[in-house]
């Protein structure tokens, strides 16, 4: 829904409230001393993802389209997400070696900082207006897109079932992988150097996606 809401409210204003929850997300776990609290974390943190998710997304793609370049889209959103996970990568090193010396705490706290800086290049962002003038599409038309959309493109459909069967086996590892490893009592910074690999791997697979793009049933095979 980031996309949508950029849409009606301006592509700034969705990625700076989006990037002030990540803020109250990160607080919230920083000081969470039970589950409830961490879990409001978490949720702020979902809430973030989505919204900047959808609105930088939007953002890169009018940037592209007002140079006749968003032939290129793929190509430049497929270097951010890389970007993106090789950051998560190097941080997870960083984190693993801070949370072994000076408690596990220590990486929400120090990730305050990132963050606080993320929300003042926010606010230097060119201010967009929507176009208030013309017509909005509800969220019903925006699924009736969709769904017209699946029907014309089965390989699109394909893409989409994918996409979430991947997401809920990724999601799965994630979460409940990682007590799988501390069940075999490895420690911390061996955690954060596995997070770090697997950050790598998807850094690189994002990087080089845009290159088989033209080949839909063969991406389809490799995934």
């Amino acid at each position: 829904p980031g996309g949508v809401i950029a849409d009606r409210f301006g592509r700034k204003r969705t990625i700076v409230l989006g990037t002030i929850l990540q803020l109250v997300g990160v607080l919230f776990m920083a000081i969470s001393h039970n589950i409830p609290l961490f879990v409001t974390g978490v949720f702020f943190y979902g809430v973030y993802w989505s919204l900047c998710n959808g609105a930088t997304q939007a953002m890169m793609y009018d940037h592209l389209r007002k140079d006749n370049r968003q032939h290129e889209y793929a190509k430049h959103q497929g270097s951010v997400n890389a970007f993106s996970y090789l950051g998560a990568g190097i941080a997870n090193i960083g984190s693993g070696f801070m949370a072994h010396y000076w408690g596990l705490r220590m990486p929400y706290l120090l990730s305050i900082v990132p963050v606080s800086l993320a929300l003042l290049l926010a606010l230097t962002l060119k201010r967009d207006t929507p176009d208030r003038e013309a017509t909005r599409p509800r969220l019903r038309d925006y699924a009736l897109v969709l769904i017209a959309t699946l029907r014309r493109n089965p390989i699109t459909a394909v893409f989409s079932a994918q996409i979430v069967l991947g997401l809920f086996v990724f999601l799965t590892i994630c979460e409940f992988g990682q007590v799988f490893l501390l069940s075999y009592h490895i420690s911390d910074i061996q955690l954060g150097l596995l997070w770090a690999v697997d950050a790598g791997v998807v850094a690189l697979g994002l990087q080089l996606a845009h290159r088989v793009q033209r080949f839909p049933w063969q991406t389809t095979a490799i995934y």
